[in-house]
């Protein structure tokens, strides 16, 4: 690499941050010693913490070489700041790194504003482990579970949203109303303005409700009539019939088929679930009927 008579030596081109291997030996006219070597690593011009949005400030170290910083967020320039000149880092960014997704860069700058260091921001995103969803049955009226501390979450029924809350402290609880078996429940997780983590859980049926119908199925289809038809379920009192989708019971009857009429092209979605005194079973999956 080089030689000095000095008792000291320059090397250049090392990056900061990086481990080196360093060997030394002395020498004369007789020949050279054994060498001695040693790792040495640089120090790094700045580090950062881990930032989660809506946390306020970036944190970090910096070196006294470091007199100014600005925050490039999706190749935006942000506001430049002067250092504390005491080797830490604080840059608020609670109005500038708004989503999960942005991506983002620490720039630190000398005195004449030339950039000497680059750092992206890592973004200490909620996971699932952020959110947790409690079990429902056809008793529960309220969705409950934990989120972070003061975080806003998004509630869902069968996949439509319904309305917006807060974990005041780390908790939250929904008066979504008794919802039947089968009803898929939801909880988004808001970090910034997105939504990106999110839970759900089915409502179970009550313990010593009817089993679900099978063999649920359409006969004798015409352009104005057709038969819905299915196995009977033990213990059941009867069976509820529900159309196009809606929670709402459409018909109730006590036999395990029923007989509609229609018009002549249209269509019309079916689903059935038997009930007795303890409650009602969970639903089927849908039946189409066309009429001819």
């Amino acid at each position: 690499m080089g030689e000095t008579i000095e008792k000291k030596y320059k090397i250049k081109g090392l990056f900061e941050g990086e481990a080196y291997d360093i060997g030394i030996a002395a020498k004369n006219k007789l020949g050279n010693s054994p060498i001695l070597s040693k790792t040495f690593k640089t120090s790094s011009m700045m580090e950062l913490n881990k930032y989660k949005v809506g946390e306020g400030y970036i944190n970090g170290t910096v070196s006294i070489l470091v007199a100014k910083l600005k925050l490039i967020i999706n190749n935006v320039d942000s506001k430049t700041i002067p250092t504390s000149g005491d080797g830490l880092l604080k840059y608020y960014a609670n109005d500038k790194i708004l989503n999960p997704t942005d991506i983002a860069y620490m720039v630190g700058m000398d005195s004449l504003s030339a950039e000497i260091v680059r750092r992206k921001v890592i973004l200490n995103n909620w996971t699932e482990d952020d959110l947790t969803i409690n079990p429902m049955t056809t008793l529960n009226a309220y969705l409950s579970g934990t989120a972070p501390v003061g975080s806003t979450v998004r509630y869902s029924i069968d996949g439509v949203s319904k309305t917006l809350g807060t974990a005041t402290d780390g908790t939250y609880k929904w008066a979504g109303g008794v919802q039947l078996a089968g009803t898929v429940m939801g909880v988004e997780l808001r970090e910034g303005a997105v939504y990106n983590v999110k839970k759900e859980i089915v409502v179970q049926a009550l313990s010593g409700s009817p089993s679900t119908p099978t063999n649920f199925k359409v006969e004798g289809l015409t352009d104005v009539s057709a038969k819905l038809k299915w196995d009977a379920v033990a213990g059941a009192t009867g069976y509820r019939i529900y159309q196009n989708g809606y929670n709402t019971v459409w018909k109730t009857v006590t036999t395990n088929s029923y007989d509609l009429t229609g018009t002549s092209g249209t269509s019309w979605t079916y689903r059935v679930a038997a009930y007795n005194a303890t409650g009602e079973g969970l639903r089927t999956q849908e039946v189409t009927v066309t009429y001819l």
